[in-house]
């Protein structure tokens, strides 16, 4: 009797494991919770759709679902405000009114010249990539202009090994694929790809085709070639192909046949750190920022100088520094902010020689998000990147013609304007410290802005207000032989906002005496949510021309 009990037991601790198991499988996860995140967005992107208008808007995704502003919403998306891509970064001028490749959700846009001269576009791809993809999709095209769709070339669940395992993604089930890129080496196609939070995947295709199929070509398979995110491969003159990835903090030489390092790791060291924190992301400041930046790698060789870099938070903007050497293993030095707002992509070379930089938008500054651009650029006499004056494939259309009823020509995008007229000239300020520039008052043309590409930060703006801010509202004014500019320095969503000023003998560029003198911060309050907020100030003299009262928008006029 004793021995049946304890068959009953054993049977019963056997059914109840087994059930146990059944439910439970890939870190944690039940099978339920797996399919309810397969169902709740789509895997892939598919082949793209026509731009509509400039293109502006996009998508944000997120852990907490997906928002979108555009031509083609789907249902369980939610509306992505119009702060979330204000476009500021053409507004005062940083980049050229530019335009989207297609209307395609796609981050971490990468552009590969193919072994057959066909420009190869990938990236990371699907609704919602922290929480699922179906694997790596590839468009193709011959001029940078026209692209089809080659469709999914590997498929996690087909292709995959170890990266078929569901992971926990900020405490949910997730199996997405980041940053995936296409590489035309050693004569056949590569792709190296990141499967957060474990690790990075290189593959290489069984055809010599860009369309696959592909197989691991590391002799490592059933585990990641190593952990982190956001790989690239760079082959240099010789034929050597060279391994980097996340921050760019290290290089190695691949073996020839692409199986593994060739050699240890190199530490990358970066000679004058750029100490700066409006230049870095957080994580970069806790470690000294002393990085090039967090994520997204690059790697690549221009006018005999190497270029290696990776994204960072710049001044609000995601955007990829890049520092230069004459050595693959440097030292480097020169960081700096490439193209802006243009982080977590690649640069190539197009047939004609021409140098790009891909785009896809990732802060609120851009004029999109999450959609592939490319923008041309230039290199500076001293190497460094700059952004093309010509941007014939990626400019979008100029407001040149005629505004009904108003008979204003030029570039118009304005918000919070303020005027003035020095000499022959009329200026505008506005929201951003962007200037605009006239002679007649129809015919407006951008001057930059007030703080330059790279823009005179004070520290009381940092100490001030700890939060990411804004500069809105400015308000000129000329007295005893200055100008005097007044302007808001504000958190984003709470009352911590202080009132700055910055003053100028003039306001013409090229006279030797122009320079912006900070004077300082004005007046401030810090509620975090409540009570008064002082921005959009405004300047007035009294009736008898011997006092200047400087005035705010609080919840109620303040004057002091």
């Amino acid at each position: 009797m004793k021995y049946l009990q304890l068959i009953a037991v054993a049977s019963l601790l056997f059914i109840f494991s087994s059930s146990l198991f059944s439910q439970t499988v890939n870190n944690g996860f039940t099978q339920s919770q797996i399919d309810s995140v397969r169902n709740s967005v789509t895997g892939l992107s598919g082949p793209g759709k026509p731009v509509v208008g400039n293109g502006v808007g996009g998508w944000r995704s997120g852990s907490a679902g997906v928002m979108y502003s555009g031509s083609y919403p789907e249902t369980g998306w939610t509306t992505m405000p119009p702060d979330k891509t204000s476009g500021s970064v053409i507004k005062n001028g940083l980049l050229p009114p530019i335009k989207p490749l297609m209307e395609l959700h796609l981050r971490d846009a990468v552009i590969c010249v193919g072994g057959d001269g066909n420009y190869y576009l990938t990236g990371s791809s699907g609704n919602n990539i922290w929480a699922w993809a179906e694997g790596v999709e590839i468009w193709k095209s011959s001029d940078l202009k026209t692209w089809s769709y080659l469709g999914l070339v590997w498929s996690i669940e087909k292709d995959g090994i170890w990266e078929k395992e569901w992971q926990n993604l900020h405490g949910k089930p997730a199996r997405a694929l980041w940053a995936p890129e296409l590489h035309y080496v050693k004569g056949n196609y590569f792709i190296v790809l990141s499967m957060p939070p474990t690790g990075i995947s290189i593959l290489k295709s069984t055809t010599g085709k860009p369309e696959g199929p592909y197989i691991h070509a590391t002799t490592i398979t059933d585990k990641p070639f190593v952990r982190g995110i956001d790989p690239t491969l760079f082959q240099d003159d010789d034929g050597s192909v060279y391994f980097t990835w996340s921050g760019a903090n290290k290089i190695a030489k691949m073996k020839n046949d692409m199986s593994d390092i060739a050699e240890p790791f190199r530490n990358i060291v970066l000679q004058n750190p750029d100490h700066d924190s409006l230049h870095h992301s957080v994580k970069c400041m806790k470690r000294g920022s002393n990085d090039l930046g967090h994520e997204g790698a690059i790697l690549f060789k221009a006018n005999g100088k190497y270029y290696l870099g990776a994204a960072d938070e710049y001044e609000g903007r995601y955007s990829s520094c890049v520092a230069m050497a004459d050595n693959i293993y440097g030292p480097y030095t020169g960081r700096h902010e490439s193209v802006p707002c243009a982080g977590g992509g690649n640069f190539f070379k197009d047939r004609k020689g021409n140098w790009w930089a891909t785009f896809f938008g990732n802060d609120d500054q851009s004029p999109w998000r999450e959609k592939p651009g490319i923008v041309k650029i230039d290199f500076a006499k001293d190497g460094k990147i700059i952004v093309a004056k010509d941007q014939e494939l990626s400019q979008r259309p100029q407001p040149d013609k005629i505004i009904e009823n108003n008979g204003l020509k030029g570039n118009l995008n304005v918000h919070d304007p303020v005027m003035i007229k020095q000499g022959d000239t009329y200026y505008i300020f506005s929201t951003g410290m962007a200037v605009k520039t006239s002679k007649d008052r129809i015919n407006w043309t951008n001057a930059g802005s007030v703080f330059g590409r790279d823009s005179i930060k004070f520290n009381w703006w940092k100490e001030d207000i700890k939060e990411k801010i804004g500069l809105w509202a400015p308000d000129i004014h000329y007295s005893n032989g200055k100008y005097y500019l007044y302007y808001s320095v504000s958190a984003w969503m709470n009352f911590n906002s202080s009132i700055g000023l910055v003053t100028n003998t003039t306001l013409d560029k090229n006279n030797p005496a122009y320079k912006w003198v900070d004077e300082g911060q004005v007046i401030s309050f810090k509620n975090g949510g409540s009570g008064v907020n002082v921005i959009d100030p405004n300047v007035f003299i009294d009736k008898d021309g011997k006092n200047t009262w400087p005035m705010v928008l609080t919840k109620q006029v303040c004057v002091w």
